[in-house]
């Protein structure tokens, strides 16, 4: 497997298990036992985190390999890399987030409820950004979801009738 393989292995862990924390994290508001599920959350929101880690290390190697390509616009994966740099920072900023909830929690702090909002909109704000980092890495080589190309009206097929 080259860099490019690894990086598609590796870019979508720090996406779905901030994802799942977050839908977690609604269920605590909604569910009997809310603590147990914050507590899931805070740990789901944790491993999103420390995921970003070798997200970003295996983004190195696609943009390598990616750059060797003839065709590719060096220019969307400055923004994909600049985009990620960002992603990665927010998922650090809310592993911590949910280290200091869980341990607040843990100690029955007041701010633990404090916390916990803030908790939320951060991976909000996460899911945001990775929707966007996600769009502009897939840009790179997927043209079908380019805003800036259009579709040229040539004898492609389908294979659908109409």
């Amino acid at each position: 497997m080259n860099g490019a393989h690894w990086h598609l292995l590796m870019n979508h862990i720090p996406i779905m298990f901030p994802a799942a924390g977050l839908l977690v994290m609604i269920m605590s508001l909604l569910m009997p036992g809310g603590a147990r599920f914050r507590q899931a959350a805070y740990f789901l929101f944790i491993i999103g985190a420390v995921s970003a880690y070798p997200a970003m290390e295996t983004g190195e190697g696609a943009e390598h390999v990616m750059k060797s390509i003839p065709g590719t616009d060096k220019k969307l994966i400055h923004e994909h890399e600049e985009m990620a740099e960002s992603l990665a920072v927010v998922a650090y900023i809310l592993g911590v987030l949910s280290a200091i909830c869980w341990w607040a929690e843990w100690k029955s702090k007041a701010f633990a409820k404090w916390a916990y909002w803030s908790t939320l909109v951060t991976a909000l704000i996460l899911l945001i950004l990775a929707y966007r980092t996600g769009v502009s890495g897939g840009i790179i080589k997927h043209q079908e979801i380019r805003a800036d190309l259009q579709p040229t009206g040539g004898n492609e097929t389908s294979g659908e009738h109409e």
